[in-house]
């Protein structure tokens, strides 16, 4: 006569006293639908961040990187790739960085570059 051979967990169930028996789960429920949103009704052409940072560039101080990342939520390092690729590379704007008067570094988009766009 031939044993079959027990499983490793049959034979630490075996072990303890306990019998090895599989523990049924209840079934998970299904994922509600996913509600979407109606898009708003607003300009997307006033209503991005490209226009924001664009529009605190051209202020007569110009914008600091911190101003920026307030205004946007971007961390520094997004702030200066967005200036950087998307404003001087891709959209060909003359972006200048200069110091105020109170001693911080800003970035400025004199007003006339703008018309360019």
């Amino acid at each position: 006569m031939t044993m079959k051979k027990q499983s490793a967990k049959k034979k630490v169930a075996a072990k303890k006293g306990r019998p090895s028996v599989k523990r049924k789960t209840a079934p998970t429920p299904a994922p509600a639908p996913a509600v979407v949103a109606p898009a708003p009704l607003v300009n997307p052409e006033r209503s991005t961040k490209t226009n924001l940072v664009i529009g605190l560039l051209q202020r007569e101080s110009g914008a600091t990187i911190p101003e920026i990342m307030t205004a946007t939520g971007w961390q520094a390092h997004s702030v200066r790739g967005f200036i950087s690729g998307t404003l001087r590379k891709k959209q060909g704007l003359t972006i200048t960085l200069g110091e105020r008067e109170d001693g911080k570094r800003a970035y400025h988009l004199p007003a006339a570059e703008e018309a360019k766009r």
